[in-house]
């Protein structure tokens, strides 16, 4: 796993060594499945600050040029979504309780709810730390795929 992807998942809080390894497996499986010179350039993993503060995560997102992947109850499964996002993004909508994503506090939730070709539904939510890159996804992945 790449120096990057390391440094994400410690901002969202994923730190036991047993997580880790089923996420470096499941990068690994997701690799497999690209398309030949459409490598996984960004992970992102759907999390819920609780009002307990335990951190709840979700489904594990894959992203390439050209493809995103989810993988859903990914502590547990190998259930993976795949569909191609390239200039096919017909509907996207933004949910957030912040006028501030690229610095967000920890009360900070981003939802971002996307309709992809053939009518392909994708909803990314994150919460704290996790809202910016989220953010980040949707200007470098999302936004220049808009139609």
């Amino acid at each position: 796993m790449n120096k990057e992807f390391q440094d994400y998942l410690k901002i969202v809080d994923v730190s036991s060594e047993t997580l880790l390894k089923r996420i470096e497996e499941l990068l690994i499986f997701a690799s497999k499945m690209c398309v030949e010179n459409d490598p996984i350039k960004k992970l992102f993993v759907c999390n819920k600050i609780l009002p307990d503060g335990t951190n709840q995560l979700n489904s594990l997102w894959f992203l390439t040029d050209l493809f995103v992947m989810e993988v859903r109850n990914f502590q547990k499964s190998y259930d993976v979504d795949m569909a191609g996002y390239q200039g096919s993004v017909g509907y996207c909508r933004l949910i957030t309780n912040s006028s501030d994503l690229e610095n967000p506090t920890k009360e900070c939730e981003l939802s971002l709810r996307l309709v992809l070709g053939f009518g392909t539904q994708c909803t990314l939510e994150s919460s704290g730390e996790n809202c910016s890159y989220l953010w980040k996804i949707y200007k470098e992945f999302i936004k220049p795929n808009i139609v």
